[in-house]
């Protein structure tokens, strides 16, 4: 049986999504799948050995669009660049 739970800001959408898939909403302990928002790091302490997250410690920065602009603004700033030099999109 294929499990996954939840956390408060799951949408509608996304649980019927993985209804159709043969998904069975089960609490946190018991789930093979944790679908959560970024969590700080001690959430993942918790988790079993076997449990997927569709997140990562850490992470936040690549979750929302505005910190994800932030971190490509600074790195662009300090290398002159977003692209390597030898990409070349030339045909």
């Amino acid at each position: 049986m294929k499990s996954v739970y939840f956390d408060s800001l799951a949408t509608d959408y996304v649980k019927e999504i993985f209804a159709s898939r043969g998904y069975v909403q089960l609490p946190l302990k018991e789930a093979q799948l944790l679908w959560t928002m970024s969590k700080d790091a001690s959430f993942f302490t918790k988790l079993k050995p076997a449990q997927i997250s569709n997140q990562l410690p850490g992470i936040m920065f690549m979750d929302r669009k505005d910190y994800l602009f932030q971190s490509l603004n600074q790195y662009m700033l300090l290398n002159n660049s977003f692209l390597p030099q030898n990409v070349n999109f030339e045909f």
